[in-house]
């Protein structure tokens, strides 16, 4: 491990959501901090091989995990890879998230229930999984990224802030 705090040498770093936008801005921030990468992505297995692309050409480790992290099965197969292939990761970011934007008095219970599911409780399931392997290190991080519609709430999406805001709490 570099005795150098900006560089992650050695580390192994989980980002769900890392197929686009701001996960795979964090996948590629911390494979040039010197961290292996594991993206983590639930539909588009091309973006998600982009990004891979990206980062092994730059001499990053990658894995590659398609994983629902809604799904506690598919959390646990994914967390369970990753201690084969990496022996476990030391950096989780939970990024994943979905919208499904509406009125209250108008949207589905199951647009509220996705959004909930994905955006809160996929973070507990993952960092559930993760800590105690970084506990047992002796080092870890989770990051959890949340917006400002987590502390300020955002019109039309009050799944999407309660889910955010959940997170600001844990």
């Amino acid at each position: 491990m570099s005795a150098d705090p900006l560089r992650l040498d050695g580390r192994r770093a989980l980002i769900t959501g890392a197929s686009r936008g701001i996960g795979r801005a964090a996948a590629e921030v911390l494979g040039a901090a010197g961290a292996a990468v594991a993206i983590n992505y639930a539909r588009s297995d091309a973006e998600a091989d982009a990004v891979a692309e990206g980062l092994r050409a730059r001499g990053v480790e990658v894995e590659v995990i398609q994983a629902d992290i809604a799904d506690p099965a598919q959390v646990q197969t994914m967390f369970e890879q990753l201690k084969i292939r990496w022996d476990g990761v030391d950096i989780l970011v939970n990024n994943a998230a979905v919208i499904h934007d509406g009125f209250v008095m108008l949207m589905a219970p199951e647009a509220w229930d996705e959004v909930v599911a994905v955006n809160l409780r996929g973070a507990f399931l993952c960092a559930r999984q993760a800590l105690r392997p970084m506990i047992a290190r002796r080092w870890g991080r989770i990051i959890n990224l949340v917006s400002p519609a987590a502390l300020l709430g955002k019109d039309g999406a009050a799944n999407y802030a309660a889910a955010k805001g959940g997170l600001t709490m844990s």
